[in-house]
Parts: structure tokens; sequence; C-alpha cells
């Protein structure tokens, strides 16, 4: 029998097609629908590890659960990273909301200086609900990846 081929490459192909779908303005509109770009990812990961699987070696559905689970946890750091470079610096954001709207109110700039002292904080604050979302959506597409691609190779034990 041959050996199984690695998880990791497949994983991370998966997290990036997650953090893709999930960080670029307009495509991820997606995950609107049931989160269905996280479950696309995780959908794909299984898909590129049945691609390089040998055919005598069987399938299982543990092997779609943690490619899913592997993808999830790429994408949301991927996505996490990807949303800082497109654009998630709130310090602009803020400045450039004050320079249109003129004269702001005074609890308008409140708001706006807590957002600027605690970015960091919701930084962190997306990449743990992006774990959550990512990890549990993404389990959802490698098992519904293994039962799609898997069909003649599923071992259930």
């Amino acid at each position: 029998m041959n050996q199984k081929p690695d998880k990791l490459v497949p994983s991370l192909i998966g997290g990036a097609i997650i953090a893709g779908i999930s960080a670029i303005p307009g495509l991820n509109f997606i995950n609107c629908f049931c989160c269905a770009g996280i479950v696309i990812g995780g959908y794909f990961a299984v898909f590129f590890y049945v691609r390089n699987l040998p055919d005598d070696y069987p399938l299982t559905y543990s092997d779609g659960a943690l490619l899913g689970i592997l993808a999830g946890v790429f994408g949301a750091v991927l996505s996490t990273l990807l949303t800082l470079i497109i654009g998630f610096n709130i310090d602009q954001m803020m400045d450039q909301i004050s320079q249109y709207m003129g004269k702001v109110p005074s609890d308008m700039e409140n708001i706006m200086e807590l957002l600027k002292e605690n970015s960091n904080l919701f930084l962190m604050a997306t990449l743990a609900m992006g774990l959550v979302t990512d990890i549990l959506f993404g389990l959802l597409g490698g098992i519904i990846g293994i039962s799609i691609l898997g069909k003649k190779r599923i071992q259930t034990k």
C-alpha cells in the first residue's frame, strides 16, 4: 500500500480559497449564503487531497474532517492578514471619515477615538470570530467533499 499524501498543502490551498473569498471586497458576499465561501474552501482542501491520493488507499470521513478543520484554521489566519493588507487600517479610515464629514459631532469623535485606540483589539476579535466560523464551516465543507468525491473509496471504520 502506498503512503498517504500530506494534508498540509491541500489544507493551505483550501485556506487560501477561504481567505480570498472572505477578505476580497465584493467577493466576500458569497459568505452571506450560509458561509458558502468557507464551505467551498473545505471542499477544495478535500479535492486537492483526493487528487493526490493513491488508488489503493482508502478514504475516511475523518480525513475530510481534518482537512476541513485545517483549511478553516489557515483560512482564518490568512483572511485576517489579507484584511490588514487590503485596508483594515482603522486609523486611516477614521481620518478619511472625519476629512469628508467636516465638523464631526462630539459623540462621533469619541467613538472614532475609541476605534483608533482599540484597533488591535478589533483585529484580534476578527481573528477569533474567523477561527470559530472558518473551522465549523470548513469542517462541513470537508465532510461534504468526502461525501461527493470519495463515494467509491470511503471506509466507515
